[in-house]
């Protein structure tokens, strides 16, 4: 096969190869066992394997039949629960990894969760959520204490709910709400009717074991006060020069859009935009919460925060183990001093190269970045290193408290920026800041790697990870779809080029430009050959 049509290493897998990566993991097991398959996609390679390919491909040196040597194989990671037999326990399905060679078809690794250590929820089992729920007498019964006006159905919106240890079953939420069926309009926003009660589901028995009930009474009421004896219509319905590849995620009533932008000065940007529906509940019409803010009558809209990590594998102009190195570069003032600082209008760049696993927050009054550089290239004009900065605006990390649920799940939500390499010496798939279970705060994460402090420069490549945050306290404007929230990360390049690399972009006339005169009685403009009246009245 020649290399053209061999696929990349990092290319998507085929539709044959899902067929044999599947076709693999049902041969491990008998008849009298299920399985539930929940994903199967690429399983990249280590970096190690792949930058001799890498650095063929760069030289173009892939030629048919020369290139195998360099290639990494191909491997798929299959995710699937297994249902019934002997590797099921007490009933409980069990969660399943498994990478497959499929070069060989051989099984490479096969791993299962623990007990408490629970899988994400996929589309089908949120598509069950709602029958589930409204089938329940409890819901039923939980029900029965309002009245939906006609032409109304109930909509649940599932959510994953993991409990409020480590140690919980695998549980999921159904947040309830009335939708106004009367136009057959699925799309029609449900949002705009809360109802006060969440019902919880153990997702293994397919049941629902509570229904909670909500506070509707604002500020000074405690959980389940409020009448909500009825529910009437709360609102009317709503909605509202570079190279770009971006990818759109859907999270319940939220869309995330994810941009990467690369421009002709050779900077990449990471654009991200939050938009959708604000997440809300019910509250009594006329009273307030310092939990959010009544968007309408009715309508509470939560405070809240998304906190996003983008992780970053850099190559400067190599991809040997070692020569690629962070380093934190600050712009500091300096006293003033009768020879080197006579006027006090002098500060110091100051430089602070990371050689272990750490954290490093933000500091505007600093000017703090964070360089990646090559350790061993210098630029040709500036003899410093060649490199690229990371410039990311100082946001606000997680709020809840650190013996809280969320902080213990999530804690490298509470600094801007992680560096290290210890996990991908020690497990080269290493990918997720938060764990694998991340809902059910199991797998190592980021603040591990840290307490670990292990050795980020002698054994393998820096990986960073840059931490950001949207504080959003919902405003009435942002109802009932709210505007989009933007934030931008940059990779710059410092020192990388001998000049601007725009420079050399052919220019073009901008044939819409036109003169706009300053003064003069009755002036003409003149744009591409024909006469134009001005855009204004003068003044005799």
């Amino acid at each position: 096969m020649s290399a053209t049509s061999t696929p990349h290493p990092l290319a998507p897998l085929s539709r044959q190869e899902y067929m044999d990566a599947r076709d693999a993991v049902v041969g491990l097991y008998g008849a009298n066992q299920s399985l539930y398959f929940r994903a199967v996609h690429l399983h990249e390679p280590r970096k190690a394997d792949l930058v001799p390919f890498l650095e063929a491909e760069h030289a173009g040196a892939l030629t048919e039949g020369r290139d195998g040597a360099a290639r990494p194989p191909r491997q798929a990671l299959v995710e699937y629960d297994v249902v019934g037999g002997s590797d099921a326990e007490a009933g409980r399905p069990v969660y399943t990894r498994v990478v497959v060679h499929l070069g060989t078809g051989r099984v490479e690794s096969r791993r299962s969760a623990g007990e408490f250590s629970h899988s994400y929820f996929t589309v089908g089992e949120y598509g069950q959520c709602e029958a589930i729920v409204v089938n329940s007498q409890l819901f039923k019964d939980a029900m029965a204490a309002f009245v939906l006006p006609d032409g109304f159905r109930i909509t649940v919106d599932p959510w994953p709910y993991g409990g409020s240890d480590c140690q919980s079953p695998r549980y999921m939420q159904g947040l309830i709400f009335a939708r106004d069926a009367s136009h057959d309009n699925p799309d029609a926003n449900h949002y705009a009717y809360p109802i006060p009660l969440i019902a919880i589901i153990d997702r293994v028995s397919r049941t629902v074991i509570r229904i909670d009930r909500l506070a509707t009474g604002g500020s000074g009421s405690g959980s389940g006060s409020g009448s909500g004896s009825g529910l009437e219509p709360a609102s009317r319905e709503g909605g509202g020069s570079k190279q770009q590849q971006l990818f759109v995620c859907t999270l319940a009533n939220y869309e995330y859009v994810m941009a990467f932008k690369f421009d002709l000065a050779g900077a990449i940007t990471l654009e991200t935009r939050a938009t959708g529906i604000v997440s809300v509940v019910a509250i009594d019409e006329g009273k307030t919460s310092p939990y959010g803010n009544v968007v309408a009558p009715g309508i509470l809209a939560q405070n809240h925060q998304h906190i996003i990590a983008a992780r970053i594998d850099p190559a400067i102009d190599s991809y040997r183990p070692g020569d690629t190195r962070v380093v934190v570069e600050e712009s500091r003032g300096a006293k003033m001093d009768p020879e080197t600082n006579p006027y006090g209008n002098l500060y110091n760049v100051c430089r602070t190269p990371i050689d272990r696993a750490t954290w490093v927050d933000a500091e505007p009054r600093l000017n703090r970045v964070l360089r990646l550089e090559n350790a061993h290239k210098k630029n040709a004009s500036s003899g410093k290193n060649v490199g690229y900065k990371l410039v990311a605006p100082a946001t606000q990390m997680m709020l809840a408290d650190e013996e809280s649920v969320l902080a213990k799940r999530a804690p490298f939500a509470r600094h801007d920026a992680w560096g290290g390499v210890a996990a991908m010496v020690k497990r080269g798939d290493w990918f997720t800041e938060a764990g694998e279970q991340a809902s059910n705060g199991g797998g190592a994460n980021l603040a591990q790697l840290h307490e670990q402090g292990d050795d980020a420069g002698s054994r393998s490549s820096p990986v960073v990870w840059t931490v950001y945050g949207l504080t959003h306290n919902p405003r009435v404007e942002d109802w009932p779809v709210m505007p989009a929230e933007v934030h931008q990360i940059h990779l710059r390049p410092a020192d990388f080029f001998t000049r601007n690399p725009a420079l050399n972009v052919p220019s073009k006339c901008n044939e819409a430009s036109v003169l706009v005169p300053c003064c003069g009685p009755q002036p003409l403009l003149r744009a591409m050959g024909k006469a134009r009246a001005p855009p204004y009245r003068t003044t005799p």
